[in-house]
């Protein structure tokens, strides 16, 4: 049989990321970026918010799903998930130990900041990022990444 389609948050969540040892299995964690708040569909099918929060998406207790929004003048780019040293995200209960990193752009002033945050557990997320560092230089939108465990750059 088909999989059947739900929707599980009204948030308008895009670009979802999953840790990439579990790519392709079944999993109940998803971020992804969201709206500032969540909106209604259009009738024409189109939504209408920008992209202005970070989302921990639960598909197994959709209730329990988290958001963190940003300002309403900041925008959040594609993140990337970042296991914590040392842990196993394909054991049960290991799959949210991990950071997401992502940048904000601030649209009143042309500047970017990238942030991290903890996803480890219930209410992680909500409670902002751990860091937030100014970029030397404004990065627009578009930006995408991804995280290769052991790989640095001299700089």
């Amino acid at each position: 049989a088909a999989p059947t389609m739900e929707t599980i948050y009204k948030r308008e969540p895009e670009f979802p990321v999953v840790p990439q040892a579990i790519s392709g299995r079944r999993h109940r964690y998803a971020y992804t970026v969201g709206a500032h708040k969540e909106y209604e569909t259009l009738p024409n099918g189109k939504g209408k918010g920008a992209n202005g929060s970070i989302l921990k998406i639960d598909a197994k207790d959709p209730a329990q799903t988290e958001a963190y929004a940003f300002l309403p003048h900041e925008f959040v780019g594609e993140q990337v998930f970042c296991p914590k040293v040392g842990a196993d995200v394909t054991q049960p209960g290991n799959e949210d130990k991990g950071y997401l990193v992502t940048f904000v752009e601030d649209r009143r002033d042309l500047t970017t900041d990238m942030v991290v945050f903890d996803v480890e557990g219930k209410g992680a997320l909500e409670k902002g990022p751990l860091a937030r560092i100014r970029m030397p230089v404004w990065i627009p939108p578009g930006l995408h990444g991804t995280f290769v465990e052991g790989l640095t750059f001299d700089a």
